[in-house]
Formats: structure tokens, C-alpha cells, sequence
């Protein structure tokens, strides 16, 4: 099953929402497209919860939305948790920097779903890139 509500104006408040719903757990979405749709580092704490109880979210994508560094930890700390099955996730121009690529090897390192990570139009540095391939 795939939602694909990419180009609205959903902003924080309707993220955070939808993931009320995403939580349940007789939710069997396994895609789920929020690009381009006016959030920041707020709604990646319903995300997180979201990745933390809804095993079946395969894919992601929050692409062209300011997340920005903030948004990261919380995000991570959804990507850690054992019971996170995610396997593709997009951040594309999501005004991260290297400071991002911290929280997300430490993720990474724990993660053992992640197949597939975009991260095209970000900041990261080589600095950044080198955390990554740690």
C-alpha cells in the first residue's frame, strides 16, 4: 500500500495528524511520500514514533522539505529502534549539513533494513560523505 501525498500543504501540524493514524497498528502502509510539503524538524517527531511502531513503512520519502539538522535526531532515533523496518528513505534538499551525517551513521550502524538512503542537494561536505562511509 502506498500514500502518496507529495506537493500539499500539509505543513507540521497535518504530518504530525497523519501519523496519529500511521501508529495504529492495524496500518498496513508501506509507502509513504511527504515531499514538498511545507515541514520542518517538528514533524520528524511524529515520524519517529511512526518508525518506532509501524513495522510494515518500507519506504520514505521527505524530500524537499526543511528538515534541516534538527530534524535528523529525531528521524535517527526512529531509524534505530529495533522494531523500524524501513528499507528506502529520500531526503533530498533537506538543508542538511555534515552535522546531519553524525546522527545519521550513527543510525546507520545500528539499522540493519536501510538499503537505500538519497541525500542529493544537501550540504554534507566531504566531511559529511566521510562520516557516512564510516
Amino acid at each position: 500500500m502506498e500514500l502518496d501525498l507529495s506537493l500539499n500543504d500539509l505543513g507540521d501540524p497535518g504530518v504530525l495528524l497523519l501519523c496519529e493514524g500511521l501508529r495504529c497498528h492495524q496500518c498496513r502502509l508501506q509507502t509513504l511520500r511527504l515531499g514538498i510539503c511545507r515541514l520542518s524538524s517538528a514533524a520528524c517527531e511524529g515520524v519517529c514514533t511512526v518508525l518506532q511502531i509501524n513495522h510494515h513503512l518500507r519506504e520514505l520519502d521527505l524530500s524537499f522539505n526543511d528538515l534541516g539538522d534538527t530534524g535528523m535526531w529525531p528521524l535517527c532515533e526512529g531509524l534505530r529502534h529495533p522494531t523500524c523496518r524501513l528499507e528506502k528513505l529520500w531526503l533530498d534538499s533537506c538543508g542538511l549539513t555534515a552535522k546531519a551525517c553524525e546522527d545519521l551513521s550513527s543510525a546507520l550502524g545500528v539499522n540493519q533494513t536501510l538499503r537505500e538512503l538519497y541525500l542529493t542537494h544537501n550540504a554534507l561536505g566531504n566531511g559529511g560523505v566521510r562520516l557516512l562511509c564510516k
